[in-house]
C-alpha cells in the first residue's frame, strides 16, 4: 500500500478555517479521514476541488485537498 499527503481544510460554525496536512493511505475512505479530525459531529459536506465526496467514497488519489464542512453538532 502506497501512502500520500493530503491537505484538509475545516470550515467551522462560525467561518475558522483550520488546515492540517495528513498521511493517508490509498483506497481510504472519506469516513476515516472525518474521523481523524473531527469528534462529535452528526453531518458533514466533504468536498475535493469542486466535487462532493459522501462518506462511504473512496479518496480519488488526484485529491490533494479536502475541505469539510460540518453542518450538524452531535448530540448527547
Amino acid at each position: 500500500m502506497t501512502s500520500r499527503k493530503i491537505v484538509i481544510r475545516l470550515v467551522g460554525f462560525y467561518g475558522d478555517k483550520h488546515v492540517r496536512e495528513l498521511e493517508i493511505h490509498d483506497e481510504v475512505k472519506v469516513k476515516d479521514i472525518v474521523g481523524r479530525v473531527l469528534d462529535n459531529v452528526d453531518e458533514v459536506m466533504v468536498i475535493c476541488g469542486s466535487k462532493q465526496l459522501y462518506l462511504d467514497d473512496i479518496v480519488p488519489y488526484d485529491c490533494r485537498e479536502l475541505d469539510i464542512y460540518p453542518l450538524a453538532s452531535g448530540g448527547m
